[in-house]
């Protein structure tokens, strides 16, 4: 499972580097409304950063060590952590696709 949060990792750098190069080569491009340039500038991989901590197994480990551990328990548990890193995934991609539509649409 690390090599999980290490692939994670640095798909999220990788993500935040081409939200970089997109802007910056398509920026000149057209101009941005005052809306968009706030968005563009709140917006921050650090936003996916609870991604890291639903991958971990850490937290498994410290279920499985308690009293009253129960399979059925752990197994809901994880299901509602796998729910929780398909919305970040949703938002990733929502994000990713509005960053793509400001940077190649519209005219100078």
């Amino acid at each position: 499972m690390n090599y999980l949060v290490i692939e994670f990792i640095f798909l999220l750098g990788f993500l935040a580097a081409l939200f970089g190069i997109l802007f910056c080569h398509l920026a000149p491009k057209r101009s941005r409304t005052d809306a968009e340039l706030v968005w563009l500038a709140r917006l921050s991989p650090a936003k996916y950063k609870p991604m890291e901590r639903l991958l971990r197994e850490d937290d498994y480990h410290f279920l499985v060590a308690q009293p009253g551990f129960s399979r059925a328990k752990v197994r809901a548990w994880q299901a509602q952590r796998r729910h929780l890193f398909r919305e970040y995934l949703r938002w990733l991609r929502s994000d990713f696709g509005r960053v793509y539509r400001i940077a190649g649409s519209g005219s100078v």
